[in-house]
């Protein structure tokens, strides 16, 4: 009769958003210690200048993934929220019938929070 396998332990994880610079974003789940760096690429010339890199090590000499063209990044367990400002605003000319206008003018600002 075969044995039962024990239990793998649970390995607390993090989950990364990684932006692309074409836009596009992906996700990945990576154990919570794993050393996340995020700077320049060089590989002899075959990526341009300002070309970013975010790359994942399990150790100091064991590095797990390497994504080129990485524009930004954020752990999703930081929360992000952002600041939306609205604008509203009219401008009025009245005519006072021999040739001259003058100009009233209100403006309103708004700043709201947003969950990102």
């Amino acid at each position: 009769m075969p044995r039962a396998r024990a239990a793998a332990p649970e390995v607390e994880t993090r989950t990364l958003l990684i932006t692309e610079g074409n836009g596009k974003q992906f996700k990945v789940t990576i154990p919570a210690d794993y050393k996340v760096t995020f700077s320049g690429f060089q590989q002899g010339g075959r990526y341009p200048d300002g070309t970013s890199a975010l790359r994942i090590y399990e150790a100091e000499n064991k590095q797990r993934a390497c994504f080129v063209g990485v524009r930004s990044f954020h752990d999703l367990s930081l929360p992000i929220t952002r600041l939306v400002v609205a604008e509203n605003g009219e401008s009025r000319w009245e005519d006072d019938g021999e040739g001259n206008a003058t100009r009233t003018e209100s403006r309103k600002r708004s700043v709201r929070e947003v969950p990102a």
